[in-house]
Formats: C-alpha cells, structure tokens, sequence
C-alpha cells in the first residue's frame, strides 16, 4: 500500500507544482486559475498545462513512472528467473516441502531494521507491562480488560517477530544450532551472514529456495 501512496503523493505534488499560483504566468488573471462549471476535463487539463514549465513537470513524472514499471515488470523479473537458474546449479537440495509464509510482513523486512523491530517492540511490551502492573494509568481512558487485551497484542507482536527470525535461520540450515541462543545472538548471525553475502563470501551458509 506504501507504493500506491507514493504514487498518489507524486501525482498531489503534480498537481502543486503546476498550480497558476505558484507558476504564474506573466498574462495570468483569476479567472484562468478557476475551472468553469461545466467545463469539459479534456479543455481543463490542457489549459492546466500549455505553458511549457508546466507540460514539462508533467513530462518529467510520467517518465519517471514509465522507468519504475519498466524496472518493476521487467527487470526484477529477468533478474529472479537469472538467479533462479544459477541456483539450479549450485549443490543443495531445494526445500520444496517449506510452509507457506507468505502473509508474514516481517519476512519482507531487512535483518537489520527486523533488529530494531524486535528491540522496540520488546521496549513497548516492557514499559506497557510496568505501567500495567502498577496501575499507573487512567482506568477510565483505558479499561482493564482493554489494557490486558493490548497487552497481548504486543506479546503477540513479539513473538511473530520471533517466529520471522526462526524462519529466516531455518532457511539458511542455522536454526537446529542455535535453538537455546537468544533472539538476539540470532539476529547477528543472520545480520554476518548477510554481510557475507554482500562480501560474495564463500563461506556464507546458502538459503534454501522457498518457492
């Protein structure tokens, strides 16, 4: 959903930018800036942008999104299949009996942000617990059975992180190793492998094809 904001955001940024009020043109009176009622789009959009800065904003994002979904549909693509072909190659056996994780938004997360992630949301669980214990809140603001419920969700926030962690060291074979290891000791070794991988390391433990 993030994307389609952005694109949105980019198109309301259009908009600004070729707004009379801030391009004026040196013939420019009220009346041009003020759409007549039942004035057809096509006669808007075109009076909107014959000035040549105007038309020229417009150029600019329309080929700006023409690239994005030239690199998206095709690049990216080319780019899985390439990689896709040069794993058939390598010596491991691909995981074809994997769950399906794919609701999972953290997975889609890098190792080091899913860190902070973790460590946040520990932070708020530890803090909301203190207060909870404490009764350190206003009870009509915020009910009992309402703060206990909150309090769940943020345990439960927890643990999906963690469920993300293990599955990311599953994918590379380093979870049976590390079982008794704490969710942060595992975090660095996804985070040193994954620089590994940017180093092209041979050593760097392969992930297993999910697909």
């Amino acid at each position: 959903m993030i994307k389609w904001a952005l694109l949105l955001h980019i198109l309301m940024v259009l908009f600004m930018y070729t707004d009379r009020r801030l391009l004026t043109p040196l013939d420019y009176t009220e009346e041009m800036h003020y759409r007549p009622q039942a004035e057809d789009t096509g006669i808007f959009f075109e009076r909107r942008f014959k000035e040549d800065s105007n038309f020229a904003v417009l150029m600019y994002v329309v080929c700006m999104i023409i690239i994005y979904l030239i690199y998206r549909c095709l690049v990216i693509p080319i780019t899985i299949c390439i990689l896709m072909n040069d794993n058939k190659d390598m010596d491991y056996d691909a995981n074809t009996d994997t769950l399906d994780h794919s609701d999972d938004v953290y997975k889609e997360v890098q190792i080091h942000w899913l860190r902070n992630l973790y460590v946040r949301a520990n932070k708020d669980w530890e803090i909301f617990r203190t207060m909870l214990n404490s009764i350190s809140y206003d009870q009509e603001k915020l009910t009992d059975d309402a703060a206990l419920i909150f309090k769940q969700k943020l345990r439960t926030r927890i643990a999906n992180i963690e469920e993300t962690i293990d599955i990311h060291l599953n994918s590379m074979g380093g979870l049976e190793n590390n079982t008794d290891k704490t969710y942060i000791y595992k975090l660095a070794i996804l985070a040193a492998n994954e620089d590994k991988i940017r180093q092209k390391d041979p050593t760097c433990q392969r992930m297993v094809d999910m697909i």
